[in-house]
């Protein structure tokens, strides 16, 4: 301990200041009440508090399941809550933060038929952003949400791809995050099963991270205009061969479609993990399914694959679950 003895009083002025900082923050941050008797058609979403991510597609996805299950009229009305002092952008607070929220958040409602409603800002305010809630409830029978592309199109997605490439691409679709980086995907490993994939006739597409979606990948097509605007993102993924990952926001679009996919996930239970949503309990907490399984909905051609991304595992993948499948999906 060091300092002035005459200065507790300051020291003491100056914790209750902070403390009271803390506790106008909170408070700006609690939405009001919601209306105890509001239909599933009306929903809030706290900007202020939860994350701006591909974590509320599966919250959006819920959200629209629950107003099916209780007959609510459509759409489903969002609000954005952004904070008692309606600040967009204290809430938003950070670049990330900004371009998720304008370029998934907003975007994806179109995806799901739904609608930014401030009337629903006294609305329900479901709290969980997993898969969770989907998964029981599908369990329970209730219909599978899920996104909405116009048929016209696919149509004109298939017809351009068919004339330019002569057949239907496998997307790959890079994590290349600053964040976590432990998570990225294995380029190395991807690019030589990309190279196989080829040599066995495939066209294949990387989709990039959005921060790289400009910069080319020598040899290799990309997609850089999926890689910013969601809806070229989910179209591409609908018409697709096969959808391959690592598990990151993205996902979700195979998860929820009807084309082949893969995803390769590795879990991490070592005392020294980094990331709880990918130990065994995290994937039990936020997907409601144990890690080997697979979701309840999920095809023969739509796998979780519970390994690294290594061309080996990669290549096995391929072989067992969407090979059998080539002469269907081409």
């Amino acid at each position: 301990m060091a300092g002035i003895g005459g200065l507790h009083v300051a020291v003491n002025y100056g914790l209750d200041l902070l403390k009271r900082s803390v506790m106008t923050e909170i408070d700006i941050r609690n939405p009001p009440l919601a209306d105890p008797n509001a239909t599933a058609d009306r929903v809030l979403y706290n900007v202020s508090k939860m994350p701006c991510s591909f974590d509320f597609a599966p919250w959006l996805l819920s959200a629209e399941q629950q107003r099916i299950r209780e007959g609510a009229p459509a759409p489903l009305k969002v609000a954005w809550f952004f904070g008692r002092d309606d600040n967009i952008d204290n809430s938003l607070g950070t670049e990330q933060r900004r371009q998720n929220f304008h370029g998934i958040m907003r975007p994806i409602l179109d995806l799901i038929g739904a609608v930014e409603d401030p009337s629903a800002l006294n609305g329900r305010q479901p709290a969980e952003i997993s898969l969770a809630p989907i998964v029981r409830a599908h369990r329970d029978g209730l219909e599978l949400p899920t996104f909405k592309i116009p048929e016209h199109a696919k149509i004109g997605a298939r017809g351009q791809f068919l004339a330019n490439l002569g057949r239907m691409p496998v997307t790959i679709t890079l994590r290349e995050a600053e964040h976590t980086p432990h998570r990225n995907s294995n380029l190395p490993e991807w690019l030589k099963l990309a190279k196989w994939l080829e040599d066995r006739g495939e066209k294949v597409i990387f989709v990039r991270d959005t921060a790289k979606a400009d910069e080319p990948l020598p040899g290799w097509s990309t997609a850089p205009e999926a890689s910013k605007q969601l809806h070229l993102r989910a179209l591409l993924y609908s018409v697709a061969k096969a959808n391959l990952f690592v598990s990151n926001g993205p996902m979700v679009f195979a998860y929820m479609g009807d084309r082949p996919w893969l995803v390769f996930n590795a879990i991490d239970d070592s005392p020294e993990a980094k990331y709880h949503a990918n130990t065994s309990a995290g994937w039990r907490e936020f997907t409601g399914i144990d890690v080997g399984g697979q979701f309840p909905w999920s095809r023969p051609d739509q796998r979780l694959v519970w390994a690294n991304d290594t061309f080996e595992v990669m290549r096995s993948a391929w072989l067992e679950h969407i090979e059998p499948k080539k002469e269907e999906a081409a």
